[in-house]
């Protein structure tokens, strides 16, 4: 960031320096051009010390351009494989989310043919007792109909309430899906 900063004010005196002889060539009726940046025309005025450091500091100037020219193409490059890997990220944890999800599905149909087999009073009072109305919702999602209808009646009526609000939610969403 020095650096930049130090670029602009040199090449400000550079320019300045410039600016001043050319002026003063144009007063004395000496109309010189640059012809390319390797060539400059200096005033007679200026001495040749001068002419000599505004050279030099003319070539640091050109070469701390390339050198931040160069910085700012890598820091491009840099900036596009950090796009490329967040866009590679992305899609790897969307893949595993769709996994994790899978996996969770398979668990809950499971668990729901084990409450199936279970008689239903047993089955209401474990659903009851589950810290995570969600994990219930989803068993009994996974159940068939009449099954769950019968486990429900042993189920705690507050429960019952969280699960039924969680299977109108899981309703809904697969409606939206499914269009």
């Amino acid at each position: 960031m020095l650096q930049i900063f130090l670029i602009g004010i040199l090449s400000n005196l550079v320019l300045a320096s410039l600016i001043f002889a050319e002026d003063n060539d144009v007063k004395n009726g000496n109309d010189q051009s640059i012809k390319n940046e390797k060539e400059l025309s200096f005033d007679n005025d200026v001495s040749p010390i001068y002419k000599k450091e505004i050279k030099i500091e003319i070539e640091k100037l050109k070469k701390l351009r390339i050198e931040v020219e160069k910085k700012i193409k890598e820091d491009q490059e840099l900036l596009q494989k950090i796009k490329e890997e967040r866009e590679k990220l992305r899609k790897e944890r969307e893949e595993f989310e769709k996994y994790i999800k899978q996996v969770e599905s398979e668990r809950y149909k499971k668990l729901a043919k084990v409450f199936e087999k279970m008689d239903p009073e047993l089955a209401g009072d474990k659903l009851s007792k589950m810290k995570d109305p969600k994990i219930a919702a989803y068993i009994i999602y996974n159940m068939k109909d009449r099954k769950a209808g019968e486990i429900l009646n042993y189920v705690d009526p507050k429960m019952v309430d969280k699960i039924t609000k969680i299977l109108t939610d899981i309703k809904r969403k697969n409606k939206k899906t499914a269009q």
